[in-house]
């Protein structure tokens, strides 16, 4: 076909420049070619009027008038809050990436599926197929069929299964994604849902419905998200107080078995130490001297080097006892921050259930079109003139 057209253009090209031009290679005589028209005006304003006539025939007869409704929604990812958990439930952000996102999100089957229910569109012939009566020409194959196989002694064709239910929510889910169109404004963050139908209430109603259930499956899901965040911190705060608690009773009970000791009280021993240790030099370098004196010294220094021990192992003891009890409230403290950031984080989470906003927002719910979108009448009229006088006008230019 693509070969025989361009041939058969060229061909009747050259019958009209050989009628109005004097040969094929001529250039064509505008003078002639129009004047060849004029003459045969009323065949042309007759072949037009009749292409306007089957244009009006096809437009009240045939054709079925199809309604746009559009909703628009504008995605704000930066709506305030009262309480600010970004953390846990975070917004959406203002890209390409989150607008084409956003795109597919109101496409999806499964916000098609909600609104699918939400309308019973599957008891709707028009969104299911299994509800449509079958066309002519299937009835006369039907018919065909059954004749050639009892012509031919078959047993008769065993009817069509109806579809299931999961079937025909399929199939509607299929046509009502055909039927809507969604898309975004070039440099803006509104997105236009734009439904088909011959039935304009209809077409308004799915629009207004798809925006509503794209806005509720926001909040839904910020919903699911705090309450999943809720549960989590609900859990971890319990045992963060059960290990706070642990840490605490540990602290409290070595401090209770511990002696009264405290940084001042170790250097007061330390000094105490030192004297004695000065002492028990002094003693030994009387002793060394001999006489009354180094006797009472010698006598003297058994027990200052018992006291020395004894002070000794005193400071040692109470020193390990202290760094282990500030180890131990070093770690309740830890664990009671810890504990106060996630009871904290619990609480602005609890109150962010109640009052959870959606990131996008309808801008204007659909109304109901009042004009079919398609078809034009004046285009399709015009078109069909057209197309009328084109035909008319090769026809005389070619066969006058």
């Amino acid at each position: 076909m693509n070969a025989v057209t361009p041939g058969f253009t060229a061909q009747m090209i050259d019958q009209i420049r050989t009628r109005y031009g004097g040969g094929p290679g001529d250039v064509l005589d505008l003078s002639s070619l129009l004047g060849a028209l004029w003459r045969r005006k009323f065949s042309l304003i007759a072949a037009a009027l009749f292409g306007a006539a089957l244009g009006a025939l096809w437009l009240t007869h045939i054709a079925v008038p199809q309604y746009r409704a559009t909703a628009a929604l504008v995605m704000n990812p930066q709506l305030d809050q009262i309480v600010d958990i970004s953390g846990v439930v975070p917004g959406l952000s203002a890209d390409n990436t989150a607008v084409n996102t956003e795109v597919e999100v109101l496409r999806s089957r499964a916000l098609m599926g909600d609104v699918a229910r939400a309308l019973a569109l599957t008891r709707d012939p028009e969104f299911n197929p299994a509800l449509r009566p079958p066309s002519r020409l299937n009835s006369l194959l039907d018919q065909g069929e059954a004749q050639v196989r009892s012509l031919l002694g078959l047993p008769p064709a065993p009817p069509d299964p109806r579809m299931s239910r999961r079937g025909q929510m399929t199939a509607t889910i299929d046509t009502l994604r055909e039927r809507i169109l969604v898309r975004n404004i070039p440099e803006s963050l509104v997105f236009e849902v734009v439904t088909e139908s011959p039935d304009p209430e209809k077409a308004t109603r799915i629009s207004n419905a798809l925006a509503s259930r794209y806005i509720e499956r926001q909040i839904e899901m910020k919903f699911a998200a705090t309450e999943q965040a809720t549960g989590w911190l609900s859990v971890r705060v319990a045992e963060l107080k059960g290990e706070l608690e642990k840490s605490e009773t540990q602290a409290k009970g070595f401090a209770a078995q511990m002696e009264l000791i405290n940084p001042e009280t170790l250097e007061a021993l330390a000094a105490q130490l030192k004297e004695v240790r000065e002492r028990i030099l002094a003693r030994e370098s009387a002793a060394s001297r001999g006489g009354a004196a180094s006797t009472r010294a010698k006598s003297q220094l058994a027990g200052l080097r018992q006291l020395e021990a004894e002070l000794s192992s005193k400071i040692t003891r109470q020193s390990q006892d202290l760094v282990t009890l500030e180890q131990l409230q070093r770690e309740a403290e830890a664990s009671r921050l810890i504990y106060e950031y996630f009871l904290s984080r619990l609480k602005e989470t609890s109150v962010q259930q109640g009052i959870q906003q959606a990131d996008s927002a309808i801008l204007s719910p659909a109304e109901v079109p009042e004009v079919a979108a398609r078809p034009r009448p004046t285009l399709v009229l015009v078109m069909a003139a057209a197309l009328g006088f084109g035909l008319m006008a090769v026809k005389i230019l070619k066969f006058e």
